[in-house]
């Protein structure tokens, strides 16, 4: 999700925060043992071409700066945080999968609540347990937690 911030903002002529931004992503992806390569060539292409634009209009200097600032900072809030994708299989019910997807959509509970037909504390109330099932200390965590299970699957 990041990464898609990312490559908007960059889109938008915003250098610098998509140069945050990146950083932050690559704190999450080595967080979950994995990158945006994983995911295919043309992701990889799009994070390139966006990392390429920041360091044109910042400077590599400028751009490195700013990177390892945002990534660093992930680090500095959470120092002991254990690796975010769990190694065993996920014990999510068919209805935790489904909020698991939409929240790596991006979606927020209010949203998923409505596509789902529910209130927003039963959406809030299936986030918390989806963490606590997987480990995750952050919805982030879920969203990545996802799409690398995303991935892994035929």
């Amino acid at each position: 999700m990041l990464e898609l911030l990312a490559w908007a903002t960059a889109e938008g002529g915003c250098h610098e925060r998509a140069a945050r931004l990146l950083g932050a992503a690559d704190a999450l992806w080595r967080d979950a043992g994995s990158s945006i390569s994983a995911f295919g060539p043309q992701m990889a292409a799009e994070h390139a071409r966006c990392e390429a634009g920041a360091v044109a209009a910042l400077g590599r200097a400028s751009y490195r700066k700013v990177f390892e600032e945002s990534r660093l900072l992930h680090y500095a809030l959470e120092p002991d945080q254990e690796p975010i994708v769990p190694s065993a299989p996920h014990p999510l019910t068919a209805r935790k999968q489904e909020v698991a997807e939409l929240v790596a959509q991006g979606m927020t509970n209010r949203q998923i609540a409505a596509v789902l037909v529910v209130s927003s504390r039963t959406v809030e109330g299936h986030v918390e347990n989806i963490r606590g099932k997987l480990g995750l200390a952050r919805r982030t965590q879920v969203a990545i937690w996802w799409a690398a299970k995303e991935h892994q699957s035929p």
